[in-house]
């Protein structure tokens, strides 16, 4: 890979970010208008979660005790960096003390550069989701949500 295809990346991953930032800045203008209390947003760029975070994710953002972690691509998404993606969110499910609900993975990917399956990615969040939960070290609880 290029430094100008990898810059090109960066660049792309900072301009997500900042588009978050700046609505989180409208978002806290709006509730100091409307007089609510406003939560306060933690960004991370190249960050672990917090409390034994085991990878690095392109974007982290923390807000009150939910951990979005997001994974930011530029170019076109192949087989191996879902796959990729995939063992990445197990590892961090399975190895940090943060609930496994209060996790949300995001792929962030450029408009223009959609992956041939999107609409079966986007078609996950319809699925019934079995959570499995660790117990002790060598139990497990299955749960259907």
């Amino acid at each position: 890979m290029s430094g100008q295809t990898s810059r090109y990346g960066f660049r792309f991953q900072d301009l997500y970010l900042l588009e978050q930032i700046f609505l989180d800045i409208a978002s806290r203008k709006k509730d100091e208008i409307s007089g609510k209390v406003h939560k306060e947003k933690k960004f991370g760029v190249e960050a672990q979660t917090p409390d034994t975070g085991t990878t690095d994710w392109d974007i982290l953002v923390i807000d009150d005790e939910k951990h979005k972690v997001l994974e930011v691509k530029s170019g076109a998404v192949n087989q191996k960096d879902r796959v990729s993606f995939w063992l990445r969110i197990r590892e961090e499910i399975f190895q940090t003390d943060i609930k496994p609900n209060d996790i949300s993975p995001g792929l962030v990917i450029n408009s223009d550069k959609k992956p041939a399956a999107l609409q079966a990615w986007l078609d996950l969040s319809k699925r019934p989701v079995l959570i499995i939960i660790p117990i002790g070290k060598s139990q497990m609880k299955l749960q259907n949500v």
